[in-house]
């Protein structure tokens, strides 16, 4: 009989293939012969489903693993916060930022994938704002929050703002974070600055 380890090898195959109606089946099955689910077998769901936009069924998972008292993951926060960005659910995802804080404000590279999610939500919203202020809270600068950081200056039509955060990125920027800049610049009609950026990236 496969053991969690096989189960959970196939629930990774399913996420990477976005298939998460087949992911969450298979944890169910997992589930109705009393395996023993770890927060490796969540974070496949948790992942499957928020690369599908299930920002419902993802917050329902993270809910079950906390009940099963399983310690989630920046995996798993970070999923959730995916899903919340791709469904544009700005306010669970400052519910998930407030619950998760130590976690989210590590150094990792997990953390740092999630909390560009929370600054790309926010900025989808038009919160532009706050999604600065979540990257200011940071306390530091990655090539993930950076690019999130300057697309909510792109919604904001905040160019010079734009163009001070690219200075001060050193050493992370990368062609998405020129990318952000300029086109905060075209959305502005700095065309000049627009152009400029794009001789230098």
């Amino acid at each position: 009989m496969p053991n969690v380890t096989c189960y959970n090898a196939a629930l990774s195959a399913y996420a990477r293939a976005s298939r998460w109606e087949d992911v969450l089946a298979l944890l169910r099955r997992m589930s109705g012969r009393s395996l023993q689910l770890d927060v490796v077998s969540y974070n496949a769901t948790v992942t499957a489903c928020g690369n599908g936009g299930r920002w419902i069924e993802t917050l329902w998972l993270l809910d079950e693993l906390l009940g099963k008292e399983i310690e989630p993951s920046g995996v798993t926060i970070g999923a959730a916060l995916a899903a919340c960005q791709v469904s544009a659910h700005w306010q669970e995802a400052l519910c998930l930022l407030q619950s998760y804080r130590d976690m989210l404000y590590d150094s990792t590279e997990d953390s740092s994938f999630a909390l560009s999610s929370v600054i790309g939500v926010l900025a989808k919203a038009e919160h532009w704002q706050r999604a600065l202020m979540v990257y200011a809270s940071a306390g530091r600068a990655t090539a993930y929050t950076t690019t999130a950081a300057l697309v909510a200056c792109e919604h904001g039509v905040k160019w010079e703002l734009a163009l001070a955060l690219l200075a001060h990125a050193e050493p992370h920027i990368s062609i998405d974070c020129f990318t952000a800049a300029i086109s905060a610049c075209q959305r502005a009609g700095r065309w000049q600055y627009a152009l400029s950026l794009l001789r230098h990236a």
